[in-house]
């Protein structure tokens, strides 16, 4: 209890005495600004760029890190909401991809940086309250941004299945959070729900998860995440698989 104790002493005091979400969010802010250019295929450009990022990955990762940790109740989420950078950011951190014939390094550790940013999101989503669910949802359509990260993943190696599978998790999270409410922080938010139905239909993300599942059953067997988010589909959605596996 004394430890439990001290670790939230700390948390509020890197939060409220130190305004940790703030410089989090700049240093997130500072390190999408400068790999931006990565999306470009300008070759030697590219992986110069990749090189002079400031702040080093790393840095990032271990600021993922910490966020998670600090992020662990609704008190402190609904503290993280008032600043919509950071949020903002994580959507951004989450979305970039480096083509493994660039920088093998490089990519796995923005693979880890992706997951992590999800990691986050999801315990945004899963401690937030209404206004956490709308900043994500409505605000920063938080749906087609997962969307988009399933749609870019599909590739064999072993950090996009770790990505995909973290996407997944935080789509069957903040479908069931929004459709049937949860006793700490919502009650359903069939509003929301709704847009989240939109989001992903418009991106074709019921079709791509139907198009993962029959990959993972023919290639690497069963996959239970995948059938898992399928379920969760539709049970809330008047979407039906037209799959036959």
């Amino acid at each position: 209890m004394v430890q439990l104790s001290s670790i939230e002493t700390v948390r509020q005091f890197l939060i409220h005495d130190h305004n940790a979400f703030e410089h989090i969010a700049s240093l997130f802010i500072a390190f999408t600004r400068n790999i931006n250019i990565e999306f470009k295929p300008f070759g030697e450009m590219t992986k110069n760029a990749l090189k002079s990022i400031t702040p080093n990955p790393n840095v990032v990762s271990g600021a993922l890190n910490l966020l998670d940790h600090l992020t662990n109740s609704s008190a402190h989420v609904e503290t993280a909401s008032i600043v919509p950078s950071l949020i903002y950011s994580l959507m951004q951190l989450s979305k970039f991809k480096v083509h493994l014939s660039e920088d093998e390094q490089m990519y796995k550790q923005m693979a880890l940086i992706r997951k992590q940013s999800l990691r986050c999101l999801w315990m945004f989503q899963s401690f937030g309250g209404i206004k956490m669910q709308e900043l994500l949802v409505h605000k920063h359509e938080y749906f087609t941004v997962i969307s988009n990260i399933i749609g870019s993943g599909g590739g064999s190696c072993e950090q996009e299945r770790q990505v995909i599978q973290r996407a997944f998790n935080n789509i069957i999270d903040a479908i069931r959070r929004l459709r049937w409410g949860c006793i700490l922080t919502t009650s359903a938010l069939p509003g929301l729900h709704k847009e989240s139905e939109e989001q992903l239909e418009s991106e074709g993300s019921f079709e791509e998860i139907d198009s993962i599942g029959f990959h993972s059953i023919i290639n690497e067997g069963a996959d239970n995440i995948t059938d898992n988010v399928r379920s969760v589909i539709m049970n809330s959605f008047k979407y039906k698989s037209r799959s036959k596996y």
